[in-house]
């Protein structure tokens, strides 16, 4: 039997912070970020070990932790924001000539 303002068994309001646990899919989504996260961090490590190293190819492993963690991540953004402002100083430097 429901409970008071339950419908079918289940609390149609929004569940506040702490009131209950997440759904299968949100804690796989928070499974499958993180584990992203540390993996491309990974990879970022090792390559730039494989920059000073020769037998790791460094730019390979830094180019899939940059895929990895995405444009958004702390660690990619200062430099995925130099690499926009230089495209932007080189387009308007070839619109100049």
């Amino acid at each position: 039997m429901p409970g008071i303002g339950q419908v079918n068994g289940v609390d149609p309001r929004p569940p506040r912070d702490g009131d209950a646990p997440l759904e299968p899919e949100s804690r796989l989504h928070a499974v499958w970020r993180i584990g992203r996260g540390v993996v491309g961090v990974l990879f970022l490590v090792v390559g730039v070990l494989g920059l000073v190293l020769p037998v790791i190819p460094g730019v390979p492993i830094l180019i899939a932790g940059v895929a990895l963690l995405g444009p958004h991540h702390p660690l990619v953004r200062p430099v995925a924001e130099y690499i926009a402002r230089w495209r932007e100083a080189r387009r308007h430097a070839d619109r100049s000539e």
